[in-house]
């Protein structure tokens, strides 16, 4: 027979799933519904494991003039791959804390890099 402390430590939200819940919340925010190069760049389970600690990463929003190219469209022009795309270090940083039963979004934090 299965303790309490086992039941209650029994994951049912896999950190695949607990990425895109964090993806999802994010985008639901207006501010943030068209984030560019949004990318997932950690998932760690909580020691307790009751969460999943989920760290997304995108661009910053630059304004744009009507008719300047986009990175793609300026890719294409110099030839440039994406493997050859160096880090952004004005990159915002997200972390989302998922809840390992519900798969509910307890929060969102901005991590600060040094």
């Amino acid at each position: 027979m299965k303790t309490s402390s086992e039941i209650k430590n029994k994951i049912r939200i896999t950190a695949k799933k607990a990425s895109i819940l964090a993806m999802k919340e994010l985008k639901s925010f207006p501010k943030y519904s068209d984030v560019k190069n949004l990318l997932l760049e950690e998932v760690e389970l909580s020691r307790d494991r009751l969460f999943w600690n989920v760290t997304l990463s995108f661009d910053p929003f630059l304004p744009t003039k009507q008719g300047a190219l986009g990175l793609t469209d300026v890719m294409k022009v110099l030839g440039t791959k994406i493997q050859d795309i160096k880090y952004n270090p004005h990159r915002i940083f997200k972390i989302f804390k998922v809840n390992t039963q519900t798969g509910e979004v307890e929060s969102m934090k901005t991590r600060k890099i040094a």
